[in-house]
């Protein structure tokens, strides 16, 4: 996967972590909260993983270009 690619990705998904977090700073419902609390750390989980990915293809290409 080429890095815009990853960077887009990594864009869409912290679009939806801020959702989800509005969504969570609105409710009041237990069950609600503990559903999008998973689904955040999961994503926390998705995006903390393609990061390191774009990390590691920075390194990659300042390597590269010594």
């Amino acid at each position: 996967m080429n890095k815009e690619k990853l960077l887009k990705l990594i864009a869409d998904k912290q679009s939806k972590m801020d959702g989800l977090l509005k969504r969570s700073e609105a409710s009041d419902n237990v069950s609600e909260l503990r559903q999008l609390n998973t689904e955040m750390e999961e994503l926390k989980t998705e995006l903390d993983s393609l990061r390191s990915m774009v990390s590691e293809m920075d390194a990659e290409e300042a390597r590269s270009t010594q």
